[in-house]
């Protein structure tokens, strides 16, 4: 017992400490805010286990139901990440010549049939994985970059390539996509993961295609694939043009969904886990929520809010510069059917204390910007500054930066905490670490176990 409590004690300061290292903690964004109201809401999203609605460009989310609710992951959405993992290490035009045939899969998996002697090409591959469904193509590629890179663990790559896109949530445990317990994801994963897995072109192109022609010649492999998602056949009734790609995948119990769809500049995605192995509800539910979700605008502020920077430029409290925006800022904004912007409750708000001055004679500044009391985005901001010994601008010496003016309690320079906060939370972590090992022992000393 004394030994138990004894590690608990350690946990604890090992916990407050990580704590305080980790502090300010990274997490990836939900991208840009939705204006508007969104739309009642559906049958669809009542039924709905868990659900994710995302414009995939920016990453803003449309609707989320059950964030926080853990999801058994199979089927399709695995699938796709061996395609996505496989990319890395291989071209789509590599060819591959199978010697560990036939693949002894469990009884109703999808199969291509593969057998020894047959070579095919990573692009057919993943045709067979994502548009055919075959469970025994993903152990093929998962083989076949394990051969070409030399290691005996194709799934730690996929976990690895998890990782490295900000998946923290996600354990993979197969390439197949059959259900096994402790095979998990979340809604959040899912964006992140659509928006990598959709900027692939070769996945792309695959998987936007109802009826898929090989480049393999091997008499033994398919001449055809046709669509196993029959929501992207146009002879189906469950046919919707809107729908670019979809993976799935199902236990019995429910299914869990991955669903691309593009309606002009519209590009967006759904997650769902629904309560049925039904692919027809499935199919229904899905179309039900394009057509509430598909329609959203969007409304480009960036002239509007440089409109907003020139007015702080002249005779601001805060410092008196020709403000411009940096390039690169996403400053168009997404808005749910039927909203109008109002420009005039744009408000850009200059933050004095981010202000920052360069060697190379430019100074920064952050501001954050509003629609109404909406939060929509911290910009940053650049102007030239008068460096010392610069010739004055009115002097006929040649042409020089416009000189910088500060207010009484405004100073361009990092605070302590940027240099050296660092140290501060180091410093801090290690103090508390001993202070907790000493109360322990304190305890320890008079308490009977």
């Amino acid at each position: 017992m004394k030994q138990k409590r004894n590690n608990w004690f350690k946990y604890i300061s090992c916990y407050f400490a990580l704590a305080i290292l980790l502090v300010p903690s990274a997490t990836y964004g939900a991208g840009l805010p939705v204006l508007g109201q969104p739309p009642a809401e559906t049958n669809a999203e009542r039924v709905c286990v868990s659900l994710i609605i995302a414009d995939i460009t920016t990453g803003s989310i449309l609707k989320i139901k059950d964030p926080a609710t853990d999801i058994n992951l199979f089927g399709g959405g695995v699938r796709l990440m061996t395609a996505l993992t496989a990319l890395d290490y291989m071209q789509p035009e590599d060819t591959i010549l199978l010697d560990n045939a036939p693949i002894d899969l469990p009884q109703g998996a999808r199969l291509i049939g593969f057998q020894k002697g047959m070579t095919v090409t990573v692009n057919d591959l993943i045709a067979a994985m994502l548009v055919y469904c075959a469970n025994d193509a993903a152990v093929v590629l998962g083989d076949a970059v394990e051969n070409a890179i030399g290691t005996v663990d194709f799934v730690s790559l996929m976990n690895q390539k998890a990782e490295g896109l900000g998946m923290v949530n996600t354990v993979y445990l197969n390439e197949t996509g059959l259900a096994v317990e402790g095979q998990t994801t979340s809604l959040a994963d899912q964006l992140v993961f659509a928006q990598a897995s959709f900027s692939n072109n070769t996945i792309n192109t695959i998987m936007s295609q109802f009826e898929y022609q090989p480049q393999t010649t091997d008499a033994r492999f398919p001449d055809s694939m046709t669509q196993y998602s029959s929501i992207m056949l146009p002879e189906d009734s469950s046919y919707d043009s809107r729908v670019t790609a979809v993976a799935r995948g199902s236990d019995g119990d429910e299914t869990n969904i991955l669903i691309r769809a593009q309606n002009g500049d519209h590009d967006i995605f759904i997650f769902m886990i629904y309560p049925s192995s039904n692919v027809e509800e499935v199919y229904i539910a899905a179309s039900e929520l394009l057509t509430e979700y598909m329609d959203i605008s969007a409304f480009d502020f960036s002239q509007y809010i440089a409109d907003k920077i020139s007015e702080f430029t002249i005779g601001s409290d805060i410092i008196k510069l020709p403000w411009k925006l940096q390039e690169g800022q996403p400053l168009k904004f997404i808005a749910y059917k039927g909203f109008e912007p109002d420009y005039t409750l744009l408000n850009v708000e200059p933050n004095a204390d981010s202000i920052e001055k360069f060697e190379d004679g430019t100074a920064a500044l952050y501001a954050n910007v509003y629609y109404q009391n909406t939060f929509l985005t911290e910009i940053n901001l650049m102007a030239p500054v008068l460096m010392e010994n610069t010739p004055d601008p009115e002097s006929t010496a040649g042409p020089a930066s416009l000189q910088l003016y500060e207010s009484s309690d405004v100073f361009i320079q990092q605070s302590f905490m940027d240099l050296y906060g660092w140290i501060v939370y180091t410093a801090a972590a290690a103090i508390l670490t001993v202070l907790l090992i000493a109360i322990g022992k304190i305890l320890r000393k008079y308490t009977k176990f």
